[in-house]
């Protein structure tokens, strides 16, 4: 902070770059697909993805075949512990629905996300409510935190 500027509210800005609260509770949940080797294992990770939220409390997890689909089935709710041991308390998950679906390996997994990327933009009210943000690495944070939430949880 440079000078004699009083610190900044940021309440009412977050809430004027960022109407609603369902941002709140989907955000956090963006770790799932970054750490779902961690959660489920390197084995399962290869034959499973976690693809989108079904509701507000379900995770609907794609898997590679019905056998697969039995298995994780059986470990639902040891794998919706460890969702939840990492999420904060207001956006846990109360399901895990599974759906066989063509899970490509990790590296074209890979490859495919980052080809796929798009560029999101911003739309003018966004940008102008940034503008009031003096501080260049903030409004950087915060336009980082918009893009990321408009462009959604990985598929």
């Amino acid at each position: 902070m440079k000078g004699n500027q009083d610190p900044i509210d940021l309440s009412g800005l977050i809430t004027q770059i960022i109407p609603g609260k369902r941002w709140k509770v989907y955000y956090p949940r963006r770790i799932i697909w970054r750490k779902w080797s961690e959660i489920v294992g390197d084995a399962v990770a290869q034959v499973s993805r976690p693809l989108y939220f079904k509701d507000m409390d379900t995770l609907v997890v794609g898997v590679k075949d019905s056998l697969w689909m039995q298995q994780l089935s059986y470990e639902r709710s040891i794998i919706l512990k460890k969702i939840n041991n990492i999420l904060p308390d207001y956006s846990h998950l109360k399901e895990i629905y599974f759906t066989i679906k063509n899970i490509p390996s990790s590296k074209s997994y890979k490859n495919k996300s980052r080809k796929n990327s798009k560029k999101i933009s911003l739309d003018n009210s966004e940008l102008e409510a940034l503008e009031k943000i003096s501080d260049k690495e903030l409004r950087y944070s915060f336009k980082q935190l918009l893009i990321n939430i408009k462009k959604g949880p990985a598929n």
